[in-house]
């Protein structure tokens, strides 16, 4: 059993476990789709768990999360019904690329790295607007008190350390690359999806305090 995959799947579950528990915080702003979008992030990694070589497994991860983010972020940006039309019609198109991207795949190309990279550099961006927004409200509740904040910053961490070590594991000898993508990767998981499970407790607190 690979101990970096097996520490990636106990934080998701436990991550899909809270988000079942604040089922009405996420309700409450939008965010219901987290519970599906993790349910099928634990159902890979728990299928990863049995493989010697979870590169095509992944495929489905970056076909999954390239979706759910394309929604997860017009919510938290907060748009106005014309710029939600320019967004899902630029969402749309980058993600059909992606799954076009997949779909017509080289035969000996078992993970669709241009895919992730372009939805990582995408929820760079997307990440770098919502925290610029968040930066310009000063009525809003304080940073760490606000789940868009921890989110979109989480995200952005994961996504950059992602690029990151993508471009430069390459470099080193195949083992090796490979131990250290999976230790780094491991990392920046324990990063994202605690912080995405206090997201999930601040839309929980915030939803009992507003019907209190």
């Amino acid at each position: 059993m690979n101990i970096y995959i097996a520490a990636d799947f106990i934080a998701e579950a436990l991550c899909l476990l809270t988000a079942v528990c604040c089922f009405k915080g996420l309700r409450a702003f939008g965010l219901l789709p987290f519970i599906p979008f993790l349910l099928v992030v634990c159902s890979i990694e728990g299928v990863a768990l049995q493989l010697d070589d979870t590169r095509e497994i992944y495929n489905f991860y970056v076909l999954a999360s390239a979706l759910f983010y394309w929604y997860c972020y017009g919510v938290l940006l907060g748009l106005n019904a014309v710029q939600r039309r320019w967004y899902r019609i630029a969402g749309f198109m980058l993600v059909s690329l992606i799954y076009l991207n997949y779909l017509f795949k080289s035969p000996e190309v078992t993970f669709t790295a241009s895919g992730m990279m372009v939805t990582e550099l995408a929820l760079i961006c997307l990440s770098c607007i919502v925290l610029y927004q968040i930066a310009l409200s000063p009525d809003g509740p304080p940073l760490f008190k606000d789940h868009r904040f921890i989110i979109a910053a989480v995200t952005f961490i994961h996504c950059l350390g992602g690029i990151i070590i993508f471009n430069f594991h390459g470099r080193l000898d195949h083992r090796l690359g490979r131990i250290v993508n999976e230790l780094t990767m491991s990392n920046l998981n324990l990063v994202m999806y605690p912080g995405y499970i206090y997201s999930f407790y601040l839309c929980q607190q915030q939803r009992a305090r507003s019907s209190g």
